[in-house]
């Protein structure tokens, strides 16, 4: 009902066939409105102001082929029987309608956007991107649409649109609203305009050796040592590469090694648009395998500072995969930066912060948070830990001081 009256004060309307004239105006009274309409020989008008405690309603009857003097019914109306005078002058629009009336149906739907989608979600600086539309309107209005983007610049209609990606890399909202002339309704996505960052930030082959060493001289290898196929419940296998860490200074019957189980998630088009964790030993120097349900994407390429990303795993003892507990996996990409270490100067390092939580009922078993800087084709250059377990907390930080890979500028299919 409020819709109509704001619809009337906005344009003033005439109506025709059996309404003979309407009107609604304003007494000088900013807030007070009056309702003025004959239809089938009958008159009502309406007073409702929201200056006053109370509402006052004025009923007028009058025949109007005599002109006869208005038979007038005055009453005073509490402010909560608003409603009920809403009701009423609903009844009176539904029995007292007139033809050819264009005015917006109290039925009237706002016309749905049922696909708003773009063919990529990151741009190059200065390329095109098409975007995809589908509407429909309940009623069959027509529909009218607008486009807009706070950068660069857009050209679309009915079916879709093309935006031209400024030169700024960041993110850009690109909005359509489409209106039946009486409702409307937007709808929005972000893109990201980046420029892909050459090289290969976390490579992967069998050899492929890192050595990092602390403030204090104490140092670690990583290595990757083999290749396995993991067997999956579907009697699926993967590949999964086995990297593992120990401290070369220990004679070689006195190293403890960890183990990892690293594997690639390929696109449609061959490329790794992820570095998965697949699995790892439960503790430092043990034989028992936990495997994380489902995989844990440790970095998403490619990385954009800002980007995000979680997954809720559970983990699960091998061989028979009984179930240890779960947890949540948090990961982040923080900065892009030059970065200098032992091993060398750097560009285009990307700093990833994970954030690991595994509990099992309600006992934390693990809380670690590890910050680890990449560069293009030589993997992590520096890393940063703290573990907790048991409510013991161990620090450590370490830099790359050498490299040797094995392949390391190509990416290999599985």
């Amino acid at each position: 009902m409020w819709e109509r009256l704001a619809y009337f004060l906005r344009q003033p309307y005439n109506f025709s066939n059996s309404c003979r004239t309407a009107t609604i105006y304003l007494d000088g009274n900013l807030f007070s409105y009056f309702l003025y309409r004959i239809c089938n020989n009958k008159t009502i008008s309406c007073q409702l102001s929201d200056q006053e405690p109370r509402c006052q309603v004025r009923l007028v009857y009058t025949k109007i082929p005599n002109h006869n003097k208005p038979f007038r019914i005055s009453e005073q109306m509490p402010i909560r029987f608003r409603l009920y005078l809403y009701i009423a002058f609903s009844l009176f629009w539904f029995f007292c309608g007139c033809g050819n009336e264009d005015l917006p149906n109290e039925s009237n739907y706002a016309p749905k956007i049922s696909l708003l989608k773009a063919e990529t979600d990151i741009v190059e600086p200065g390329q095109q991107v098409s975007i995809y539309l589908k509407t429909i309107d309940l009623e069959g209005d027509p529909i009218s649409y607008s486009w807009q983007a706070n950068g660069g610049s857009i050209q679309g209609d009915e079916n879709g649109a093309v935006w031209l990606a400024p030169e700024n890399e960041r993110k850009y909202t690109i909005e359509i609203t489409v209106s039946d002339g009486f409702k409307s309704n937007t709808s929005s996505i972000d893109l990201q305009v980046w420029k892909t960052r050459l090289g290969n930030y976390y490579p992967l082959s069998v050899g492929n050796t890192w050595y990092y060493e602390d403030d204090q001289g104490n140092q670690i290898v990583f290595e990757i040592i083999d290749t396995i196929q993991i067997q999956l419940p579907d009697n699926r296998t993967e590949k999964s590469y086995v990297l593992q860490k120990y401290d070369p200074n220990l004679p070689e019957e006195e190293r403890v090694y960890n183990f990892s189980y690293l594997g690639k998630e390929i696109d449609e088009n061959g490329e790794v648009k992820a570095i998965i964790q697949q699995a790892q030993n439960v503790t430092s120097g043990t034989d028992g395998t936990i495997m994380f349900v489902p995989f844990l994407p440790l970095y998403k390429f490619p990385l954009i500072p800002g980007y995000q990303w979680q997954k809720q795993f559970q983990a699960k003892l091998t061989p028979e995969l009984f179930p240890i507990g779960g947890g949540l996996d948090k990961n982040e990409v923080l900065s892009e930066e030059t970065l200098n270490v032992p091993a060398g100067q750097f560009e285009n390092v990307f700093q990833v912060q994970e954030t690991f939580k595994w509990r099992f009922f309600d006992r934390d078993l693990d809380e670690t948070v590890v910050q680890k800087w990449l560069a293009p084709d030589v993997g992590i250059i520096k890393f940063t830990q703290a573990q907790t377990r048991a409510d013991v907390t161990v620090e450590v930080d370490f830099e790359l001081v050498s490299y040797d890979l094995v392949n390391g500028n190509e990416l290999e299919s599985n």
